[in-house]
This record gives structure tokens, C-alpha cells and sequence, in this order.
């Protein structure tokens, strides 16, 4: 698995390393699919505004030609898919089908699936101390942090996959201030 040695390290502690329980645990989303070669195709939870499209974020889908979806536009070399249902293994890079890609349900690709505690467990900190928390983990998380937001000294974080042990290690590492959610939805 390549990842940047930070990446890697956060990935190891949450246990998303080759053979982990997380890389067994089969993932969905309802997401457009976006090929921009030469990059891989990438299951999109945002996609740059573009014609055509330049990128966008989500996640590397690998088992999928996206100029074979029924529906996909192509603009020279990129190719859009329609909003499809993935489902597959994620190793912390990239979503792996296991199954083959099937009509998905537009708007439900940004739905994501809360994985902390009752607002009552959270702790505010300091906007100082939140920024510095917020640099961290994009420096952690690298692609795996897909938005980050904070209000009222309340981090807010949209990861590309977590089940509940995964945001349970990382409110211990990095604070009872933190509401995760997970893009990817556990099936």
C-alpha cells in the first residue's frame, strides 16, 4: 500500500493496514464517478466545477471503466458517470469493487454516516488549539479527510471511511472535540 509515511501511521493506529478488519469490511456510496486520465477513476463526493470537470474528492474506485457505464458523458479524455452504488473493500486508499456497480441514488452520496458520540460527550477547545488540531490532521489524514469544519470550538470531520472503533481511535488521539463522520457507509 503506498501512502505518505503520516498517512500511513494515523491509517496503522486505526487499523486500516493490509489484512485489517477494516479492509474485510465491506463499504457502499451513491456517488458520480469521475475519470480524469491520467489518474484513476474516483467516486466523488465534490466534483470541481469544470467543463469538463477537472477532479474532484472521494475516493480511488479500482475494478470499474467508467466509459463502459450505461449514461457516461465523455469530454475528450474525461469521463462522468451517473450517480452509481458502489460497493466494496476500502484499504484507506482506495474502494475496491466487490461487486458490480449498480444505478445509485442522486443526493445520497452526500449523506454521510455519523460515527461519534451524543453531542453531551463533546468538549470545546480553544479557536487557537482547533486550528492547530485541524493542521494536524490534514497532515495525518492526508486524502482520508475529506472536509473539515469547525464551530463553537467543535471540529467537525468527514472521513472517507470509519466505522465506530476507527472514530473511537481517533477522538482518543486527537480529543473529545471532534464529530466524525464516515462517507463511505459500512454494509
Amino acid at each position: 500500500m503506498q501512502v505518505t509515511d503520516g498517512n500511513y501511521r494515523v491509517m496503522e493506529q486505526l487499523g486500516a493496514t493490509d489484512g485489517s478488519a477494516m479492509e474485510r469490511q465491506l463499504w457502499t456510496v451513491d456517488a458520480p464517478v469521475l475519470l480524469v486520465p491520467p489518474r484513476p477513476p474516483l467516486a466523488c463526493r465534490t466534483i470541481q466545477l469544470s467543463l469538463p470537470p477537472a477532479g474532484g474528492s472521494g475516493v480511488t474506485v479500482n475494478g470499474l471503466e467508467p466509459r463502459t457505464v450505461e449514461g457516461a458523458v465523455v469530454h475528450n479524455t474525461t469521463v462522468m458517470t451517473p450517480t452509481l452504488r458502489l460497493t466494496g473493500t476500502y484499504d484507506g486508499e482506495a474502494l475496491t469493487l466487490t461487486e458490480p456497480p449498480m444505478p445509485g441514488e442522486e443526493g445520497r452520496g452526500f449523506a454521510e454516516r455519523r460515527v461519534t458520540p451524543d453531542e453531551a460527550e463533546l468538549v470545546p477547545v480553544e479557536p487557537v488549539a482547533l486550528q492547530t488540531l485541524r493542521q494536524s490532521l490534514r497532515t495525518d489524514l492526508g486524502d482520508q479527510l475529506l472536509q473539515s469544519s469547525a464551530l463553537g470550538g467543535i471540529l467537525h470531520l468527514v472521513v472517507a471511511a470509519a466505522a465506530e472503533e476507527q472514530a473511537g481511535q481517533l477522538r482518543a488521539r486527537y480529543g473529545p472535540h471532534l464529530v466524525i463522520s464516515s462517507w463511505l457507509r459500512p454494509v
